[in-house]
């Protein structure tokens, strides 16, 4: 059973000063609207397990934006959010980074119109969402092989995220899916798949450089075969048998 935890006097200004941001150049503000937006639409649309507006704030806000704080993401840089939900972590990481733009993906179309209202009351330029199973965008030229950086959290194991992001993914983009903390060797099954994706796992001093602090760290070296991904169910039964066990 997951154990519920309060977040008490937390500080997203300071926060994100500790992260080497500059509160100032950021939309703070915005940021701290969305954590409300989400805390209220969760009474109605199970968005999220936070249940105060501060919580929101350093779960879903900051915990989003942390593990690229201090990354160079460009101007001009087109996210991918795999499996949006409320909008985590597209929203927060297109607020904190000037100047990129965002595809929001996510099946759930009552979730979907919540983040519509989000982008449109936030005025966030640049951000569209997409209602559509990731499967199915993975074989769709308009989205297929376009990402110069795709993120996902919390939407499924590892092994499903790696398949199903690897075909959104251009080639010399990157792809992180995070995780609580830096993950311990990847399995062999895991391995041999990833090259068959045309990913490379990210080692530690490239991920130093390059500014992501936690998760699992991939780069598109070659294209992704035609016939990936494949059907969620196929992916999901394979992914099951493999364990990813954490470095900490």
């Amino acid at each position: 059973m997951k154990k519920r935890f309060h977040v008490e006097h937390f500080d997203l200004e300071k926060a994100l000063q500790d992260m080497g941001l500059d509160p100032a150049g950021i939309q703070v503000e915005k940021m701290k609207q969305f954590a409300r937006m989400v805390v209220d639409h969760n009474r109605l649309v199970n968005l999220t397990g936070c249940k105060t507006v501060t919580e929101a704030e350093k779960v879903l806000v900051a915990d989003s934006i942390r593990p690229l704080s201090t990354s160079n993401v460009p101007r001009g840089t087109l996210l991918v959010d795999m499996g949006t939900g409320s909008g985590v972590p597209g929203v927060p990481i297109v607020l904190a980074f000037d100047g990129i733009s965002a595809i929001l993906v996510d099946s759930n179309g009552k979730r979907i119109e919540f983040v519509k209202r989000v982008i449109d009351e936030l005025e966030i330029p640049g951000c569209r969402v997409v209602t559509a199973r990731v499967e199915d965008l993975g074989h769709d030229d308009q989205y297929r092989e376009k990402a110069d950086l795709l993120v996902s959290r919390g939407f499924a194991h590892p092994y499903v995220a790696m398949e199903m992001g690897a075909s959104l993914v251009k080639k010399g983009g990157m792809m992180l899916v995070y995780s609580r903390g830096k993950e311990g060797a990847l399995p062999t099954e895991m391995c041999g798949h990833m090259r068959e994706l045309g990913l490379d796992a990210a080692g530690d001093d490239f991920a130093d450089r390059a500014g992501v602090g936690e998760g699992l760290l991939w780069m598109k070296k070659e294209h992704t075969p035609a016939r990936y991904p494949r059907r969620f169910p196929v992916i999901k039964r394979e992914a099951s048998r493999i364990a990813i066990v954490s470095s900490e």
